[in-house]
């Protein structure tokens, strides 16, 4: 599927900034979303981007309006690669019920949302969502509580909508990294974490996967670390 715009969430630092320079170095007119207008502007300031949306991943309110502006460029986007979300830390028992409640609305109420905005914006295809998850929604990798209910309502919302949209012209695909650092960084020297450019490497993978496949999951582990 050749894509001609994209929306990245995300897409103001971090693996997200990497997915939309690398999307724009294949010719891919790329919007970024966020919830801080400052790396926004800078991606577009850069020229990695052509425009930003200033978007709260936990209000759907936020989310659907930011698809309708979308849905009215020029060339609307067949493309949205989710890369946002937060994690929290502390066991169960010491997170606070604020910061569980938002942690939901974050992670899994947003990323809900942002799937039936992406629908919406596609209409009846083509089409390709792309989401972030973790590792630790798969058996096998550590992580807290809430962390690992989070992500594995994800998980559940990929294996949901590729049988919902497995006989439309509209992709899902979750990429789950394990760990991911700053490139250079220590870890990623020591092979502990990946690299967020790695990590956007793999998501342009499944984005230009070939039309006789689909990239329904990819599970990714630095070199010395592993699901056991």
């Amino acid at each position: 599927m050749e894509h001609r715009a994209a929306v990245v969430i995300g897409g103001g630092a971090g693996t997200g900034r990497h997915v939309v320079r690398q999307l724009t170095a294949q010719g891919v007119s790329v919007e970024v979303w966020g919830h801080g207008e400052a790396p926004l502007a800078q991606a577009v300031a850069d020229g990695d981007a052509v425009s930003f949306q200033v978007v709260d991943v936990g209000s759907p309110e936020s989310i659907y309006a930011a698809g309708i502006r979308a849905a009215s460029a020029d060339i609307p986007p067949t493309l949205v690669v989710h890369t946002a979300g937060i994690w929290t830390p502390g066991d169960l028992a010491e997170v606070t019920p604020e910061k569980v409640g938002t942690h939901l609305a974050v992670v899994v109420a947003g990323s809900v949302h942002i799937a039936r905005m992406s629908l919406a914006l596609f209409g009846h295809g083509p089409g390709h969502l792309v989401q972030i998850a973790a590792a630790s929604a798969k058996p096998g990798f550590g992580d807290t509580a809430l962390n690992k209910l989070a992500k594995r309502a994800l998980d559940g919302l990929q294996e949901g909508l590729a049988k919902e949209l497995r006989d439309t012209s509209i992709r899902v695909s979750s990429i789950y990294p394990n760990a991911i650092a700053a490139p250079g960084s220590e870890a990623v020297l020591e092979g502990t974490a990946m690299s967020h450019s790695d990590v956007a490497s793999a998501i342009l993978f499944a984005v230009n996967a070939p039309d006789s496949m689909d990239v329904d999951e990819l599970v990714l582990t630095a070199r010395r670390t592993g699901r056991w």
